[in-house]
C-alpha cells in the first residue's frame, strides 16, 4: 500500500461528510443534488467503501504491474514488429504471456486483501448507530457474540443486519 489505511479513512471520511460542506455533497450541490448520506445509507454504503479501498489499493498495484510492464524485454516487441504484429497482437502474444505470473499473484492478493477487509468499514462507521448499516455481514462476524450465540443455541439468529438477505458466511449475524 503506499496509503495507509487509517490516512485514506480520514481522507475519505472528510469526502463522504453528509452535511452539504463535503467534497461530494459540495459537487452534487453544484449541479442541484441535494446532499447524499453516503455512509449512512443502505444503499451507498457498500459502493462508497468500494470506491474508497479501491483508490487506496490503486498505488500499490500500479506500482507493481508498471515494474512487471518494464521488465518485458523489449526484443520480443521487435522481433514481433519484424514479424508484422500490430499494436493487439504484441499486447497478446508477447505483453500478456510475459505478465501472466505476475497478473496471477496479483489476483490472489486481490482475493487475499478483500476477504480481509475490516479496517475500512469499522473506521468509517465507527460507533454511529446510523452509519453501521456500512459493515456487512461477514465484518459483524469478527465479534464474538455472533459466533458464540450459533455455537452454544445450535440454531441461527434472525439477521438484524441492514442487507435485504445475509450471505452463507453469516451465522447468526447479530449486527446492529
Amino acid at each position: 500500500m503506499v496509503i495507509p489505511p487509517v490516512v485514506a479513512v480520514l481522507l475519505w471520511k472528510f469526502f463522504y461528510d453528509p452535511s452539504a460542506t463535503g467534497v461530494f455533497n459540495t459537487m452534487l450541490g453544484w449541479v442541484g443534488i441535494p446532499p447524499q448520506p453516503w455512509l449512512s445509507s443502505a444503499v451507498q454504503a457498500m459502493p462508497s467503501l468500494v470506491l474508497e479501498a479501491t483508490w487506496a489499493a490503486a498505488g500499490g498495484s500500479i506500482i507493481i504491474y508498471l515494474a512487471a510492464l518494464l521488465a518485458v524485454p523489449p526484443e520480443l516487441y521487435d522481433a514481433a514488429e519484424v514479424d508484422g504484429a500490430g499494436i493487439w497482437r504484441k499486447v497478446w502474444h508477447v505483453t500478456l504471456p510475459q505478465l501472466r505470473g505476475i497478473l496471477f499473484i496479483m489476483l490472489i492478493l486481490q482475493i487475499i486483501a478483500t476477504a480481509q477487509v475490516f479496517l475500512e468499514p469499522f473506521l468509517f462507521t465507527g460507533e454511529d448507530r446510523r452509519a453501521r448499516r456500512a459493515r456487512s455481514c461477514c465484518t459483524s462476524m469478527t465479534r464474538p457474540s455472533a459466533t458464540a450465540s450459533a455455537a452454544t443455541t445450535g440454531r441461527r439468529r434472525p439477521c438484524r443486519c441492514s442487507w435485504r438477505s445475509c450471505s452463507p458466511c453469516c451465522r447468526g449475524c447479530t449486527s446492529v
